[in-house]
């Protein structure tokens, strides 16, 4: 795919960033991005049975192709890759191109690529339940155990969300967080901590260009992403509604596997995962190993599982001093970590995400932390 139409691409996600739909009946019609600039306005306006929308001004006013070629050279110089549907041997997700609401393009943040043999989605409930966390810790810690080796991908988000990204990261597993904002930013903010970490062992992904605007709308397109991404979508936690809920709808509707954790009888955080299987739109999820049975994946379970990248490279002098200062009181501000150990705040942050991670400190509100006993 050459640069042009690269940069004619991105120019038609940006005018259609909210609604990608137009942008893709456009190129099918065309032929081309760069196809779709060629056109007059009346043309524009025979495609759409004579009626005129505000985005064929700016298709006919050149200037936005001028804010994609600056969108593509950001892009470049922040390390970030644009994947483009349109470009079959560029790493876009094949699984995404079979949903007929495959997004434009994708901006990737991290090396990873978001192909593997088995790719799951594991979502939930933002109100989590101590007994949801564990669940869901637990079903990730068996598929690692297990030698199946899946990519797993969630939306970052409190609760669930956040539970599947960390367990993949402890357990050496591959995990991609789909955004639901600018490529430049991370909702929420206090989840940035652990943006690197998934970049080094994963990838950030969004379909929004740089400067999106954060509507609440963005949150609940992305879930098309995670259902899309996936051979299989497992509910660990959700209550009737909510957006755990729509990609399980979704997920079904683009002919995935969805599985639900039941819960107790009137519990809030499970009315969603029964309400799921009540009604078979969902398959109970009754353990690891007779998941993997279900889908059929025992084929593909490795005897011996294979060396993983070193995911935690810190020095580890340092969380022996951010240690032994936890020690010494019940729990502990960064600024008073840093006051004792005399460690940086780059590095002293950083640390204090891995030991989070290696189950040896637990964070508290007003960025304090206590040793894990």
């Amino acid at each position: 795919m050459d640069r042009d139409e690269k940069i004619y691409t991105a120019a038609l996600n940006s005018i259609f960033r909210y609604n990608g739909g137009p942008a893709r009946e456009l190129i099918a019609v065309a032929g081309s991005a760069e196809s779709v600039f060629r056109m007059n306005e009346s043309e524009l306006r025979g495609l759409f049975g004579g009626r005129e929308y505000s985005f064929m001004k700016e298709i006919l006013c050149k200037t936005v192709l001028d804010e994609a070629e600056k969108e593509l050279v950001w892009a470049e110089r922040s390390g970030i890759e644009i994947l483009f549907s349109t470009d079959i041997s560029g790493g876009y997700p094949k699984r995404l191109l079979e949903c007929e609401d495959y997004p434009l393009l994708i901006y990737k943040r991290g090396s990873s690529p978001l192909e593997a043999r088995v790719v799951i989605s594991v979502v939930g409930t933002r109100r989590a339940t101590i007994n949801g966390i564990n669940i869901c810790k637990k079903i990730i810690g068996d598929l690692a155990s297990s030698g199946l080796n899946p990519l797993i991908v969630s939306g970052l988000a409190f609760g669930i969300d956040i539970t599947a990204h960390k367990c993949a990261l402890e357990n050496n597993l591959r995990t991609i967080a789909v955004l639901g904002n600018s490529p430049d930013t991370v909702y929420p903010v206090s989840h940035g901590k652990y943006s690197a970490l998934i970049e080094r062992n994963g990838a950030l992904i969004t379909e929004f260009p740089r400067n999106s605007l954060s509507f609440k709308i963005n949150f609940i397109r992305r879930n098309r992403i995670i259902a899309g991404m996936a051979d299989a979508v497992i509910i660990a936690e959700s209550g009737e509604k909510g957006g755990s809920m729509i990609t399980a709808s979704l997920a079904a509707s683009y002919d995935r596997d969805v599985f639900a954790i039941p819960g107790r009888f009137g519990d809030i955080q499970s009315k969603g995962c029964n309400l799921l299987i009540s009604k078979n739109l969902a398959s109970l999820f009754y353990s690891t190993e007779s998941f993997i049975d279900q889908m059929g994946w025992q084929d593909l379970i490795c005897k011996k599982r294979p060396e993983q990248q070193i995911l935690f490279a810190l020095e580890s002098r340092e969380k022996e001093k951010i240690l032994v200062a936890l020690t010494s009181a019940s729990e502990l501000n960064i600024d008073e970590i840093k006051r004792i150990t005399g460690i940086a705040v780059p590095l002293l942050s950083s640390s204090l995400v891995e030991l989070e991670l290696e189950g040896k400190v637990a964070a508290l509100p007003g960025k304090r932390y206590s040793i894990i006993q």
